[in-house]
């Protein structure tokens, strides 16, 4: 997650949704594939471009091996 002192303009949330650069920090978190950067990604080690969280607790359902429970990951 990141937190910004200021709003964002249009160009630098592009750049974060496709290449995960971390504003302001001059380092890049980029992405595997699924175009979301990995400050966002909820699953950074397998693409999965929908972000499909079905139990809410911010592991994505690829990544996450108990994808009903939100107790377990």
């Amino acid at each position: 997650m990141a937190v910004y002192d200021r709003a964002l303009t249009q160009d630098e949330i592009m750049a974060h949704y496709l290449n995960g650069q971390y504003f302001g920090y001059g380092f890049n978190y980029g992405y595997i594939g699924d175009a979301v950067g990995d400050v966002c990604d909820n699953c950074r080690t397998i693409a999965n471009p929908n972000q499909l969280d079905t139990d809410l607790d911010g592991f994505g359902d690829l990544c996450d091996s108990f994808p009903g429970d939100p107790a377990k990951h």
